[in-house]
């Protein structure tokens, strides 16, 4: 079935929370011209007169600019988002290092849901984690310098990561590495590690 064109434009509509900024934008940026109103319950309805080709070219190049910024927001936040949670493992590292394991632990999550697993062995709940921290890790020789490298972080959410690692352990007596799976998320505006599932092994 053939569709017949009554007229030679198109209505568009746009929805705003501030109509006087955006009729001033459109009539005195863009050129267009009011042709009247339309009275509504809660907000009048301003029509404006069809679009020139140069009005459609600024309407295109402001509609895509919009889209650009609200992308560019994300990939700020996403950058961002990343260096806080670098940071958290960074900061940890050099609590450790200090011999200062509450430092360290700040960066988990005082929650009975907060989840530890190393050597084989899952410890559950906030307490039971810094319980196990402590008595491994009671004295200064026992803990040595910490360091996370080769950090691949993945912003999952706004409020979800997961971060992969390296970590290395220096001691007088030894030096253990291994690797690292750590969940993360963001509570009180805050990263903190909810997962953390740790390993003995050596990196390639």
């Amino acid at each position: 079935m053939a569709v017949e064109l009554t007229k030679d434009s198109i209505d568009l509509g746009i929805v705003t929370r501030d109509a006087e900024a955006a009729l001033k934008f459109y009539r005195d940026t863009l050129g267009f011209k009011a042709i009247g109103e339309m009275p509504m319950p809660k907000e009048d309805i301003h029509m404006m007169n069809q679009l020139s080709y140069r009005s459609i070219r600024l309407f295109a190049i402001a509609a895509l600019v919009a889209v650009l910024s609200v992308q560019g927001c994300g990939v700020a936040s996403t950058a961002d988002d990343e260096a806080l949670v670098r940071a958290v493992f960074e900061d940890g590292a050099k609590a450790w290092s200090q011999g200062n394991i509450d430092g360290y632990l700040d960066g988990y999550w005082k929650s009975e849901k907060l989840r530890w697993v190393s050597d084989g062995t899952i410890i559950e709940g906030w307490a039971e984690v810094e319980e196990a921290f402590k008595k491994r890790f009671d004295k200064a020789e026992n803990i040595g310098v910490l360091t996370a490298s080769d950090l691949d972080i993945e912003i999952l959410s706004a409020t979800d990561a997961l971060v992969f690692g390296v970590w290395t352990q220096e001691t007088e007596a030894a030096t253990r590495t291994g690797f690292f799976t750590v969940h993360l998320k963001k509570i009180d505006g805050r990263w903190k590690i909810i997962s953390d599932h740790s390993s003995t092994g050596s990196p390639m």
